[in-house]
């Protein structure tokens, strides 16, 4: 597994990205909402830089994907940001490595 696999099929929005001038910001997680142990409509009255987390695991394009899924293990996270040069790139997602190790299974059989 020499490439990162191909984004998601959802668009990155959809992730819970925050890109501000094509820059990662932020990352709204449902760890993160609740950890704000709000309810519902008072979470959905804040500001998305008052609940999103900037502490961002990121991985660069030209790394294994090996690397993507060891960090995305250790950090119990569903979904990696893929940065080059400080700009989003794309996203790798525990679909992206499952597809990925189904098509390297059926590669080897």
């Amino acid at each position: 597994w020499a490439e990162v696999p191909p984004m998601g099929r959802a668009p990155i929005a959809d992730r819970g990205l925050v890109v501000e001038n094509n820059v990662l910001v932020g990352i709204v997680s449902f760890t993160a909402i609740g950890r704000l142990g709000a309810t519902i409509p008072s979470i959905l009255e804040k500001k998305l830089s008052e609940v999103m987390s900037r502490q961002l695991q990121t991985v660069a394009p030209n790394e294994p994907v090996t690397v993507a899924a060891a960090m995305m293990a250790a950090k119990k996270i569903n979904c990696l940001p893929v940065v080059q040069n400080k700009e989003l790139v794309g996203i790798v997602t525990m679909h992206d490595l499952l597809d990925a190790l189904v098509r390297q299974l059926r590669h080897a059989a």
